[in-house]
C-alpha cells in the first residue's frame, strides 16, 4: 500500500544530521551514533506462558537487522534505548540466551554499546557482563537518550535539547480509496520541541495507535499525537506522511 503516491524510501533525513531508517533505527550522523529501542527479547517465552503459542521468531530477524544496520552505517556507539528484554518479574531462560548473543554480536562490531534502562529492564544486569552501566539516560553531543517511561523535562537550564526516546511503540492506521487499511509502525518527530519517537525494533510488539488512543509516555502527556511528523515504516521503505493531525482518524 502507497497512500497518495508518497515515495518510499531506506532512510531518511528529518533534519541536519538526524537519519530515521527503513529498519527502525536511527542514526546520528554528527555523533556516529545509531540507536534502536523496544527489542523486548524473551517475547515468544511470556507469550507461551499466557497460553499463546509460536515459534521464536523475532531474535533471528532482529539481529540480521542489526548486523545491516551496523554495515551500513559503520557507528562508533550504538545505544539500545531501553527495553532490551521483555518479563518483568524474572529473567527468562531465552532472555538469557538471545541477550547474550546479540551482546557478542555488537561488541565484535562496535565499541561503545549504551544500554539505556527501560521499564521491562528488571534484572538485566545479571545477564549482561560485569560493569555494564544501566543508566536511566545519556547525552552524546547534541542529543539525550532516554527511555521515556518517567516523567521529565525536555529542557535543561532553559536551553532546549534534542531527546531520542522510545516506550510508546507509535503507530497509524492508514486506508486505501476503497477502505482497506494497515497498522503501521512510525517514527514520530517533533521539529518544535525536538522530541523524537523511535518504533519497537521488535516486529511481535503491538503498536501504539497513537492517534485512536492518545500517549502512554508521560514525558508526552503534554503534548499531542496531531503535533508530530509522522514517518511509517512499511516493508517496502518509509513514507513521509505530514502532520498526524492533518490524517484522518479511521473508524474502529
Amino acid at each position: 500500500m502507497n497512500p497518495g503516491g508518497m515515495e518510499l524510501l531506506e532512510e531518511m533525513r528529518i533534519t541536519d544530521g538526524m537519519v530515521i531508517s527503513n529498519l527502525r533505527a536511527f542514526y546520528d550522523e554528527k555523533e556516529g551514533v545509531l540507536a534502536v529501542a523496544d527489542l523486548h527479547l524473551g517475547y515468544e517465552e511470556v507469550a507461551r506462558q499466557d497460553g499463546v503459542y509460536f515459534p521464536k521468531v523475532q531474535k533471528k530477524g532482529m539481529l540480521n537487522d542489526l548486523v545491516m544496520l551496523l554495515d551500513r552505517y559503520r557507528p562508533k556507539a550504538i545505544v539500545i534505548d531501553g527495553d532490551f528484554k521483555h518479563n518483568f518479574a524474572s529473567n527468562l531462560s531465552q532472555e538469557w540466551d538471545e541477550i547474550k548473543e546479540i551482546f557478542s554480536v555488537l561488541s565484535e562490531k562496535v565499541e561503545d554499546i549504551c544500554l539505556i534502562k527501560g521499564n521491562h529492564d528488571n534484572f538485566i544486569a545479571r545477564i549482561l557482563p560485569n560493569g555494564t552501566r544501566l543508566p536511566q539516560e545519556r547525552r552524546i553531543g547534541g542529543i539525550t537518550y532516554l527511555h521515556g517511561h518517567k516523567r521529565r523535562t525536555v529542557k535543561r537550564m532553559g536551553v532546549k535539547e534534542t531527546v531520542v526516546m522510545a516506550h510508546e511503540h507509535p503507530s497509524v492506521m492508514l486506508r486505501d480509496k476503497v477502505g482497506a487499511g494497515v497498522r503501521l509502525p512510525c517514527f514520530l518527530w517533533h521539529p518544535e520541541d525536538r522530541i523524537l519517537v523511535l518504533p519497537a525494533f521488535s516486529a511481535l510488539t503491538k503498536g501504539n495507535d497513537v492517534l485512536r488512543t492518545g500517549f502512554m509516555s508521560p514525558l508526552l502527556k503534554e503534548h499531542e499525537p496531531g503535533e508530530f511528523l509522522g514517518f511509517a515504516v512499511s516493508e517496502i521503505g518509509l513514507m513521509e506522511l505530514g502532520r498526524l493531525g492533518n490524517l484522518a482518524v479511521p473508524d474502529q
